[in-house]
């Protein structure tokens, strides 16, 4: 009985001396991002599942204005063999810190544009230049999220034919976001639309932008933006409240309740991330790997938003899902 004992004493402790073993010896792979949004979630989530086959483990950072310094810290005090990001703001924040390690992998994702934001200096691969003389591009690779808007107008055209006037709620802190706010700009006087921004400083502007555009558009239109999507529900319930049809650019916002989009499905551009983590553990530098872009777009759309609106869905597209 002793003799048994003993023997189980061993096997525990040593089951647990493994386990502590495996969680300093596992490789850590840091996963970034700015306000979690649902398709943020989403391509995470998706992302994660596709790597379950390589041994390594994710610790996540969740990132906002209130501790945004704090993590870069924690991330260079730990021995990561790679970062992943998610946005273009969890993207600067990493890239330009002194406290992380200037050879350690970066991927990023969801992010509009890597070149005016200076995420790299070129999309296509050979990259081996200093991004303001901070950190060097052959350590950076990617999938950018940038979208062209040209078939999210013909969307619109098509479910409301009626449109005359868009508001566009957008965060004016957000580079994405405003490059958006441009490209609508021109697209829509080209349109005979008429564009009226109505920007949102905090989170607590997005009612008071909401009022602001209350009566005057004949729909909303939410780009690229991660503050307004991480409110997605409460910017969709004021619409559908009120019968303003809310478009927007991704998959997650319709999720939450906005009436279209016209984006990327996420579960693809987590294939395009995977397919670069994989030759970057293959030993591939990331600056030898192009920076994936030009997406297939497919069309989202809110089933009970579009009952609760009483439209229909648009014939002339393709590649058109429904979501509950």
């Amino acid at each position: 009985m002793l003799l048994l004992k003993k023997i189980l004493t061993v096997l525990i402790f040593g089951m647990i001396g493994w386990y502590v073993y495996g969680l300093y010896t596992t490789p850590k792979i840091a996963i970034v991002s700015y306000l979690k949004h649902e398709s943020i979630r989403q391509e995470i989530d998706a992302f994660k599942k596709r790597c379950a086959q390589y041994k390594v483990k994710f610790v996540d950072f969740d990132i906002d204005h209130a501790h945004s310094l704090r993590i870069p810290s924690k991330i260079g005090a730990s021995n990561y063999k790679g970062i992943v990001v998610f946005s273009t703001q969890a993207a600067r924040w990493v890239i330009y810190n002194n406290r992380i390690k200037k050879d350690v992998p970066i991927i990023f994702s969801s992010v509009t544009d890597p070149l005016d934001e200076k995420i790299v200096t070129s999309l296509e691969k050979g990259r081996s230049s200093n991004i303001e003389g901070f950190r060097n591009d052959a350590f950076i690779a990617g999938v950018s999220d940038g979208i062209d808007l040209k078939p999210l107008i013909n969307l619109i055209k098509s479910m409301t034919p009626h449109t005359k006037k868009i508001g566009i709620i957008y965060t004016t802190s957000e580079r994405n976001s405003t490059v958006m706010l441009q490209k609508m700009m021109e697209l829509c006087k080209n349109s005979d639309i008429e564009l009226i921004p109505a920007p949102c400083v905090k989170d607590e502007d997005i009612q008071s932008s909401f009022q602001f555009l209350k009566g005057k558009v004949d729909v909303i239109y939410a780009p690229c933006d991660n503050r307004i999507a991480f409110h997605m529900k409460k910017l969709a319930h004021l619409c559908d409240k009120n019968h303003i049809p809310l478009f927007a650019s991704d998959s997650g916002s319709v999720k939450n309740g906005a009436l279209a989009a016209y984006g990327y499905d996420r579960e693809e551009t987590a294939q395009h991330l995977v397919q670069i983590f994989d030759k970057i553990q293959n030993g591939e530098k990331p600056g030898h790997i192009d920076i994936v872009t030009n997406h297939q777009g497919h069309v989202f759309i809110n089933t009970n938003t579009l009952k609760s609106l009483k439209l229909s869905v648009p014939s002339d597209f393709k590649n058109v899902t429904m979501i509950d």
